[in-house]
């Protein structure tokens, strides 16, 4: 990963080490979201579309953004989207269950 740290430290459940929690009280930064679906007039891009460079800095200079240095990239990709209300997770048995989607108008995640 980095900073000395095994990728094996880091899991779905979070960072043992090199959390953002650590740093979250320290950090401010000027975000810039890149709306790629919207660039590309779609709802969502497609699960393992590839991102490259250009498609980042066209989608910029369409929406008349620019990234500076210290600035913290957001990029949207519509995957959220696409898939509210069809998540699932693994069961402690190891099947996979529908989990119902908690966002809504108003939610942080709408």
């Amino acid at each position: 990963m980095w900073n000395g740290c095994s990728a094996a430290e880091h899991t779905s459940r979070g960072a043992a080490r090199n959390g953002i929690q650590h740093w979250s009280d320290r950090l401010v930064l000027r975000g810039v979201l890149v709306d790629l679906p919207a660039h590309f007039g779609v709802d969502g891009l497609d699960p393992g579309c590839p991102i490259t460079v250009d498609d980042l800095e066209q989608a910029l200079s369409a929406q008349g953004s620019t990234v500076r240095p210290g600035d913290a990239l957001l990029v949207r990709t519509g995957q959220l989207t696409a898939r509210r209300g069809t998540w699932v997770r693994p069961a402690r048995t190891g099947r996979l269950r529908p989990v119902r989607w908690r966002g809504g108008p108003g939610s942080p995640w709408s």
